[in-house]
């Protein structure tokens, strides 16, 4: 008999995740996304990466980090900007923002942060950091 509850029970938690997942994403479909590659130096020194073709968070000792700061521009939508971030790098990156609300015409500025674990080891690290626009509707 606690059986037949307790499936019941896993049944019915199902049920209501799902339906609140479909409710949640049914509101936003992606608009548009932009792939932003990254790289960091982990060595005993710190260095400088001032280059516009990447996200460059220079050479730092482990244990440490490297800080960008970005200005995004909202156009004729609104949108929920996601960060997602991918490769070598995708633990150690942190967000001033993240999931937010861009409304039209609003300009956001915000950090990005590329924390290195103390352990980590000497040499290059790469990501791709993903900007995800969630149309609203």
């Amino acid at each position: 008999m606690r059986l037949k509850y307790a499936l019941l029970l896993i049944a019915g938690v199902s049920v209501v995740i799902s339906a609140l997942t479909f409710v949640m994403m049914s509101g936003m479909s992606i608009d548009s996304t932009r792939k932003m590659d990254m790289h960091i130096t982990v060595d005993g020194i710190y260095g400088l990466n001032v280059d516009t073709d990447a996200l460059y968070f220079g050479t730092v000792p482990p244990g440490s980090g490297g800080i960008r700061e970005i200005t995004i521009d909202g156009d004729e939508k609104p949108h929920v900007i996601e960060f997602r971030a991918t490769g070598e790098m995708a633990d150690w990156m942190s967000y001033s923002k993240n999931n937010f609300q861009l409304m039209p015409g609003e300009k956001i500025n915000l950090t990005i942060a590329a924390n290195v674990p103390k352990n980590t080891s000497y040499g290059k690290y790469d990501g791709v950091l993903w900007m995800i626009a969630h149309k609203l509707r």
